[in-house]
């Protein structure tokens, strides 16, 4: 039985995939996509590479995965950017600087 290295399963299964995502990510960024193979990324994250199928079924799955959390990302930060701002031209530039 592997270990849990959290205080619940589904913590475990969390900090498991944000991992693989990270390693992913690292990967991307260091050699691009073709880098981004089941066996590059759990050797990254150190896992056993049957991991990797246990979150994602493909590679592609795990790009998608990457390209999601990334637009989630960007919407939290332009709308966190704008709740700051009040006036129409701070606002403006609250967006800008925010997608940017």
């Amino acid at each position: 039985m592997p270990k849990i290295s959290a205080a619940t399963v589904p913590e475990h299964r969390a900090q498991q995939r944000a991992a693989l995502i990270r390693a992913a990510v690292d990967l991307l960024a260091e050699q691009g996509v073709t880098a981004v193979t089941p066996a590059a990324v759990t050797a990254r994250a150190g896992l056993a590479r049957p991991s990797f199928y246990q979150y994602f079924p493909s590679s592609a799955a795990l790009l998608a995965a990457i390209v999601e959390d990334a637009f989630t990302a960007a919407d939290v930060a332009v709308a966190q950017a704008l709740d700051a701002a009040t006036e129409p031209r701070a606002r403006i530039d609250a967006f800008v600087r925010a997608e940017l």
